[in-house]
């Protein structure tokens, strides 16, 4: 694979992940089945779209991919974080700043609380999980500025987690993360199920249940590390640099993510369904240059940005003007996706992009 080369048809994946994301929070989210008060005007007059958040575990995947490849890439464990924190500062930065003006100047009624805080606006920008700073810090009682932040903490341990163990031994880096991914995947099933109820349910808890809660609550890349080491083991197939050993861990990670991720037979058919999609991407990719689309691509390489503006103010447009459309009221959510989608191409362009050259000229290396 030629370093530092972009493999478009992942940034067709992120915008089906994307635009799946945005229409669960502008359709289904924020409806009465999920909430005591719907925010939509319309309720769930349009909830299409109950399982469009399962496109952020296909950002899970597309984000295993990618690390392993940047960290194919990459020298250093030094050079690997500036690449990250270099793509991931400047968009939450400009973000959080809009969400947080828009949300105390035009929140009148109070539907977003947390994006009116000056202090869960810094609070995101480190990218920590609230749950773990008021835990020592009770007193300061920090929630996300954006609802949709939550997705950034996973992906931070992740990082953590794969540079330690890639540049502590690269030849091992696969055997090592499956062994570490699996045994934290099972903790959070095990935790959650040998009490006979969802974890977060438990009404009567020993000292010893209450720290694993909060452990798992805490550090979330339990629940989710499975999804990222799909991603691993799909970039190695794409690059042929496997074996049996490989197609049989590959396995027995996709049966557990399969079987124990979820009870709903809906959620696992579609997690099936981008799996496959990856794996044709994986071993057959010419089968999908259709996704080689333009539009489609530019959209996935902004898609981060649009992740990060879209929700709270979205909602909060939709929940004040959505009812002036009448019988048309679907059509201002899909304005709205335009308007951000613009927004966020111009981002990416004028802002983003500009400053990863800037700092590149500083011997930063080029994001992945």
């Amino acid at each position: 694979m030629k370093k530092n080369s972009r493999i478009t048809i992942l940034d067709s994946f992120r915008f089906i992940a994307i635009v799946s994301v945005v229409l669960f929070h502008y359709y289904s989210r924020w409806g009465s089945k999920e909430n005591k008060i719907s925010l939509y005007p319309y309720d769930n007059k349009y909830d299409f779209f109950t399982y469009g958040y399962l496109g952020v575990e296909f950002f899970f995947i597309i984000s295993g991919f990618v690390i392993a490849y940047t960290l194919y890439s990459t020298d250093t464990i030094q050079e690997f974080w500036k690449k990250r924190l270099l793509r991931l500062l400047p968009p939450i930065v400009i973000c959080s700043l809009i969400t947080l003006v828009f949300c105390v100047l035009f929140d009148t009624n109070n539907i977003f609380p947390n994006a009116h805080s000056i202090k869960n606006f810094i609070v995101s920008l480190t990218f920590l999980n609230p749950v773990l700073i008021n835990k020592f810090f009770p007193s300061l009682d920090v929630n996300y500025l954006n609802g949709s932040y939550w997705s950034l903490w996973p992906e931070i341990q992740f990082y953590f987690i794969a540079s330690i163990i890639y540049f502590y031994r690269p030849q091992k880096f696969l055997i090592n993360f499956s062994i570490i991914s699996i045994v934290l995947f099972l903790l959070f099933w095990f935790e959650g199920n040998i009490h006979g109820t969802n974890i977060f349910r438990i009404q009567k808890q020993s000292f010893y249940t209450q720290q694993v809660v909060f452990t798992i609550k805490a550090f979330t890349i339990t629940q989710y590390s499975l999804w990222f080491l799909m991603g691993i083991f799909f970039f190695k197939i794409y690059t042929k640099e496997y074996n049996k050993y490989t197609i049989v861990i590959l396995a027995i990670a996709g049966i557990l993510l399969l079987k124990y991720y979820s009870s709903d037979w809906n959620v696992r058919v579609l997690s099936l369904l981008m799996l496959i999609a990856f794996g044709i991407f994986s071993c057959y990719p010419s089968l999908l240059n259709w996704l080689n689309n333009k539009i489609m691509i530019n959209i996935g390489i902004a898609s981060y940005t649009l992740y990060l503006i879209h929700q709270e103010i979205g909602v909060l447009l939709i929940n004040k003007f959505a009812g002036n459309f009448g019988r048309f009221d679907f059509v201002l959510p899909i304005i709205i996706l335009i308007v951000f989608i613009l927004f966020s191409l111009a981002s990416y362009r004028f802002i983003e992009k500009p400053v990863n050259v800037f700092f590149k000229k500083k011997s930063f290396s080029k994001t992945a």
